[in-house]
């Protein structure tokens, strides 16, 4: 049996190493995974990765064009319409420069004052007229002005009358003609309303707008003693 194991080895021998240190490294060393390599993405990856924002950005954009679009269109719209009612292209804008020729003031149950250019109360009058008119006017009344009140305007409450040379404009929404005289009704019926009422070739006219306000007019009747 010695013999035969002898034989075995003889068999199964290996020849000797040149160098056993770094056969037996070789043999005994612990195995480690070999790294995972890492590749980088294509470029046209990167780029449909970073595309999303440019495009948010430019549907926003978009968004924006078409609400400014939608906006512009109704106002346009929105002036046309006004524009197109109330005759008057101007419809926006409240100042009133135009200044009266005659001022004819009713007051103290029947009494008549006319007022030229270089009477003393002209021109504070004239221009409270006009500061009245340039707070704009409000809306229209919707009522009459007949005979009957404008006969008790005249003889039984304070009014302010106002004749103009030529035909003048007050800007408003709503249609408002090209007066030549204006009755400002300062108390009795209407008063609180503020109106001034229109009228032309010696004629007024129903439904007179509403001011805003005609408390510089009344503030200045008042400082002349009027009422």
């Amino acid at each position: 049996m010695t013999q035969t194991m002898s034989n075995n080895q003889k068999s199964i021998s290996l020849p000797p190493s040149a160098n056993p240190s770094a056969d037996y490294a070789a043999a005994f060393a612990p195995v480690r995974p070999l790294a995972q390599k890492q590749t980088m993405p294509p470029r046209e990856q990167v780029q449909q990765h970073a595309e999303p924002e440019p495009v948010q950005a430019r549907d926003r954009t978009r968004l924006f064009r078409m609400l400014a679009l939608i906006v512009g269109f109704v106002l346009l719209v929105s002036y046309g319409t006004i524009a197109f009612t109330s005759e008057d292209l101007l419809w926006f804008i409240k100042r009133f420069d135009d200044k009266p020729v005659r001022i004819v003031v009713y007051h103290d149950g029947g009494k008549r004052t006319n007022l030229d250019p270089g009477d003393p109360d002209f021109e504070p009058l004239a221009r409270a007229i006009r500061s009245s008119l340039s707070e704009g006017l409000a809306r229209p009344s919707g009522i009459g002005f007949s005979d009957a009140s404008l006969l008790d305007a005249y003889a039984r409450y304070v009014t302010v009358e106002a004749f103009f040379d030529r035909p003048v404009k007050l800007h408003a929404w709503f249609h408002t003609g090209e007066p030549t005289l204006m009755l400002f009704p300062i108390t009795g019926r209407h008063s609180e309303l503020s109106l001034v009422v229109l009228g032309r070739n010696g004629k007024y006219l129903a439904s007179p707008p509403v001011l805003n306000t005609v408390e510089p007019l009344r503030e200045t009747l008042r400082e002349l003693g009027y009422y």
